[in-house]
This record gives C-alpha cells, structure tokens and sequence, in this order.
C-alpha cells in the first residue's frame, strides 16, 4: 500500500526530557488490514529518537473489548509506572528538564 509521508515542527509538549526545538518526520501506510506508523524526532540536523507501530486490524465488539481488559487488567498502570520510572531514570542520570513552554525557564 502507499506510504504516506510528512514533516513537521515540534508544538505540542509532551516529554520534559525533549525540548520544543524538534522536528518531526513521519511516514505511515494507508489504513487497511495493516496499518504501521513510524516517527523520526530529529534536533539539529540528527535524529534522537524514534518509534515504529504495527498494527493489525481487529473488530472491536463489546466481547473483545471484555476480552483485552480481563486479559491485561494492568496494562495502564504498568505503562503509567514504565513511564515514570523511566523518567526518574534520565533525571538521576542527570538529564535536562524542560519546562512547559508557557512555564518559562529550564529546570535543571
């Protein structure tokens, strides 16, 4: 299937370990019975981060949404604590925290 391709600036403030001076780069397939989404961030002419999503198309019932719950009942919660303890992670290795951009200065 075609790809579909796109840049843009960095506008929404999403992690406090990257600032706003990013660029991203996407590319994804038409939707269909795959989808697969992949996001450069690229600062400064070098990429520094990015993440691939491959999908596959499913029919989303009452039944299969009881299905995925009972089967990852912590899903979110363990996102939520992957999240944060990778966050602790960078700041006690000493990366920068950058603030929300209507909050003014760097932190750290």
């Amino acid at each position: 299937s075609p790809m579909l391709r796109g840049t843009f600036a960095k506008e929404l403030h999403v992690s406090p370990f990257m600032g706003m001076d990013h660029v991203y780069q996407a590319r994804a397939t038409e939707p269909g019975e795959t989808l697969s989404v992949h996001i450069e961030s690229i600062r400064a002419g070098m990429p520094v981060f990015d993440a691939t999503l491959a999908m596959e198309r499913s029919e989303l019932t009452r039944a299969s949404a009881a299905r995925m719950t009972a089967r990852y009942p912590l899903a979110t919660a363990r996102v939520l604590a992957l999240i944060y303890g990778h966050a602790v992670g960078l700041k006690l290795a000493g990366a920068r925290v950058h603030p929300h951009p209507r909050a003014g200065g760097a932190i750290g």
